[in-house]
């Protein structure tokens, strides 16, 4: 005798087992009462449903099954497969080998597009949560297996562009950490070890204000070190305080990054350049510098207006800090990470903002 059971849904291990062997045991009496036997029973299941986490599941295996499959089901529960692993095997199911050299071979293309295409079924997925709530019960299990086809997506990429995914996945955490992850270091100041006259104030102030300079109002720009209050630079013709403070000065990175070689160059009565090594003075406090310094702070001014100079806005875009970080490459400030420049022009946008309401200001 052949025993058929059909369930709509089946939550499996526990429960399934529990029906497994009612069934069994009901299909034993039958076959008993009947004077023939139970040769095989066979269980369809419409939705399958995990009632036991996979490390649970060796556990609760019938103790008729033999040893080797309980070892096995046990161990691809745990196994902990590495992603140059994943991505050799997903090779081996790749229907559209590439047959010639990019950009030349459509195949590249089909991954990409597969990609999309998944993302896009994810995101249904996620649309029959928000429309059926609680009663999307496969929706856990839909993800996961979206999920699983984009990583296959994800691989299939990296091998058609020769990419092992552990590259990729470690230089992904090396970019994310030093864009978020603010790291409580204590840097050496750039000019440390040189002559006091040399260095940058460790403790200074900038006023903006108005003054009449050969009978024309011009903004002038007032440092204090040292209970000392000298012009800094030379005056300048303004439109208005608000639009045309110096924006060179307004967003200084002296003061958050210890390195502004624009500073260096303007400080009155004299110059902060490191003079005493040439090499210094040519490579870190030259004209370069200067002009690298120049782009930075342009390019976070029109990043600032665009955005209403940042103001409810905690963080600038990546594509500035990467801008910023390609700049700053051979220059001694290499080494700041992009949430200290993060940081740096968020603060400088703060004085910005400061400036602008009060038309001026310390």
């Amino acid at each position: 005798m052949a025993l058929n059971g059909f369930y709509a849904t089946q939550y499996m291990v526990e429960r399934a087992y529990g029906n497994y062997l009612g069934l069994c045991r009901l299909g034993r009496f039958l076959a008993h009462e009947l004077g023939t036997k139970l040769v095989r029973m066979t269980c369809f299941t419409g939705i399958a449903e995990r009632d036991v986490s996979k490390r649970e599941i060796a556990s609760v295996l019938p103790l008729s099954i033999e040893p080797w499959a309980t070892k096995t089901l046990a161990s691809k529960g745990r196994h902990p497969m590495n992603l140059n692993e994943f991505q050799e095997r997903a090779a081996r199911t790749d229907q559209n080998v590439a047959k010639e050299a990019p950009p030349e071979d459509k195949s590249n293309v089909i991954p990409m597009l597969g990609m999309a295409g998944e993302v896009g079924t994810l995101l249904s997925e996620y649309k029959k949560l928000l429309r059926d709530g609680h009663v999307h019960r496969r929706f856990k299990d839909a993800v996961s297996e979206e999920l699983g086809d984009i990583l296959w997506y994800v691989a299939n990429v990296a091998n058609k562009f020769d990419l092992r995914l552990e590259d990729v996945v470690r230089q992904n955490l090396d970019k994310v950490e030093d864009r978020w992850l603010g790291r409580p270091i204590q840097r050496r100041l750039y000019d440390e070890g040189f002559p006091a006259h040399e260095q940058l104030p460790r403790e200074f102030e900038f006023t903006f204000a108005y003054r009449d300079v050969d009978g024309a109002q011009k903004i002038i720009l007032l440092g204090r070190t040292e209970n000392t209050l000298r012009a800094t630079r030379s005056p300048i013709t303004p439109t208005r305080m608000t639009v045309s403070v110096p924006r060179r000065d307004a967003s200084s990175l002296a003061a958050t990054l210890g390195w502004s070689p624009v500073t260096r160059k303007i400080w009155k009565p004299n110059s902060l350049k490191r003079k005493s090594q040439p090499k210094i003075d040519e490579v870190e406090d030259g004209g370069r510098a200067q002009v690298i310094e120049e782009a930075i702070v342009a390019a976070a001014y029109v990043y600032a207006v665009d955005h209403n100079f940042m103001d409810g806005k905690e963080n600038v875009d990546w594509d500035l800090l990467q801008h910023i970080k390609r700049l700053t490459a051979n220059v001694e400030v290499h080494d700041r990470t992009t949430w200290e420049w993060n940081r740096a022009l968020t603060q400088g946008f703060q004085v910005w903002r400061e400036l602008r309401k009060h038309d001026g200001g310390a």
